[in-house]
């Protein structure tokens, strides 16, 4: 059902070229978690400088959201990598999603470092953006 309405919501935004529905969620998805890692205060607990095979940027996403790529996010300066469960290593892991028609909010843990952190997105003039984020240390 949640994927259904995050379906609708977010195609029923105005599209400035006509794309099929699947390329326009897996588009929004892209630049909402693009968003959620390139997130300020959360940069401190990627270590990269410390821990060099953090890179890429192993990427987590609820069952649910199986078809979706993540073919145009980056991180450290290279593609990310989409988690298969054949990875080991750390996984910025996304879950616990909602979809209103107002906002999307999702749960991302990234255990390596010990963090949860929490998001809620809006969109306006056709980009999203952070409206409310946190982090807690588990």
């Amino acid at each position: 059902m949640r994927i259904f309405i995050l379906l609708i919501f977010i195609s029923s935004g105005v599209l400035a070229c006509p794309e099929n529905e699947d390329e326009i969620i897996n588009r929004e998805i892209n630049e909402i978690i693009q968003l959620a890692i390139d997130l300020p205060e959360l940069q401190e607990y990627y270590h990269l400088d410390s821990f060099p095979g953090r890179r890429p940027l192993v990427i987590g996403l609820p069952v649910e959201l199986d078809l979706i790529t993540i073919d145009n996010v980056t991180k450290f300066g290279v593609p990310a990598v989409r988690y298969t469960g054949s990875i080991h290593g750390p996984v910025f892991q996304i879950s616990n999603y909602e979809v209103t028609s107002w906002n999307i909010s999702f749960e991302a843990t990234y255990k390596v470092e010990g963090i949860r952190l929490k998001y809620v997105f809006e969109k306006s003039k056709g980009h999203w953006f952070i409206k409310n984020s946190e982090i807690a240390e588990e």
